[in-house]
């Protein structure tokens, strides 16, 4: 008898707790919230981020043009961010493709001139180092990001260090309109005794680094922001808010609003967007 009347306040007991959880059920976390929470960052509206038109910005649903006229659209636009993959001639001057993508030919062993008597495959002019200077020269108030696209650590660093001739070549200063990205702690060692660009970013994609790493490999102030590619892991996110306390924090490339909402989420100051209508 005492056993059965022990269970029945036992069963009472619980039955008491499970009506208390229903009256008062957890409050539902967006995965937006959490990300905020983790990170321990406010996040900025969509509205607020710095776009940079990767690849100089697409067309037509076509990516990685690296093209001229593309620049034109978006500065008319009012943006002012553009980023450009940039390889050297085999007589060393800078030139921009991503992977040699929408030539009319792949020729990733090119002189200057062979490169510039090219098109893309919509008509579309490629960059080049001589269009480069002139544009920053019309138009003073625009960034370069730089992302250079040879095959090694030290051709990486020449394409920076071509970019810095440039200045005593045409005599114009571009030191605070060229944001080269290093992608490694060894480019970061060459490129801060070779260049004197204003500021830096990490592009964190070619090396992975812990968040210590990180840290210490680039606490340079000249590093002034990272970037980070949008399926950086929980172990990054987690601690994107270390990095913020001296940098500006950069996400390529979400291809979707939702994508561009969860760079946000997760901290990003600015994205690279092919197409920056998408967050429109």
């Amino acid at each position: 008898m005492k056993k059965l009347f022990l269970c029945f306040l036992s069963a009472l007991f619980l039955l008491s707790a499970l009506n208390s959880c229903g009256t008062k059920p957890a409050t539902a976390q967006t995965t937006e919230q959490i990300t905020a929470e983790i990170t321990k960052i406010t996040p900025l509206p969509l509205s607020e981020l710095t776009v940079i038109l990767h690849a100089g910005g697409g067309w037509g649903g076509q990516t990685h043009l690296n093209a001229q006229e593309t620049f034109e659209y978006y500065y008319n636009q009012g943006y002012r961010y553009f980023e450009y993959d940039l390889k050297l001639s085999t007589d060393g001057r800078i030139i921009a493709t991503h992977d040699w993508e929408h030539l009319e030919l792949y020729r990733p062993e090119i002189t200057y001139d062979e490169f510039k008597s090219l098109r893309l495959d919509n008509g579309y002019t490629p960059a080049n180092e001589e269009w480069l200077m002139e544009t920053i020269m019309q138009c003073p108030d625009i960034k370069i990001v730089v992302d250079a696209k040879m095959d090694s650590t030290e051709g990486d660093a020449a394409v920076l260090a071509r970019l810095e001739a440039l200045e005593s070549i045409y005599n114009y200063d571009i030191s605070a309109n060229i944001l080269p990205e290093i992608f490694s702690k060894e480019m970061w060692d060459i490129a801060k005794e070779t260049t004197t660009f204003d500021g830096y970013l990490f592009s964190h994609y070619k090396v992975y680094y812990s968040v210590g790493q990180i840290l210490e490999y680039f606490d340079d102030p000249r590093i002034v922001g990272i970037a980070l590619p949008s399926y950086t892991d929980n172990y990054i996110r987690s601690n994107i808010y270390k990095f913020k306390e001296s940098k500006k924090i950069y996400v390529f490339t979400p291809l979707t609003k939702e994508e561009s909402a969860d760079a946000a989420y997760m901290g990003a100051d600015g994205i690279y967007l092919n197409f920056p209508e998408i967050i429109s």
